[in-house]
């Protein structure tokens, strides 16, 4: 498990934890947990921001499944 928080910035306070779980010899299952801070941001984009970069995560992480 791999655990990282912004600590200043914009983002100050944003936590994020990657776990990397073997399921066999060719396969392993990727979590990501993010629990995403806006500081300045937030008051501008809300919650609209945070449902656009976790759709987009999600696409980039799908595009990456399949070309494997």
């Amino acid at each position: 498990m791999l655990k990282s928080e912004i600590i200043e910035g914009d983002t100050k306070g944003t936590i994020l934890i990657i776990e990397l779980n073997p399921k066999s010899n060719s396969s392993t299952e990727i979590r990501i947990d993010a629990d995403l801070k806006f500081g300045k941001l937030g008051t501008v984009f809300g919650i609209f921001a945070k449902r656009k970069i976790k759709n987009e995560i999600d696409h980039i992480i799908d595009r990456f499944a399949k070309t494997e």
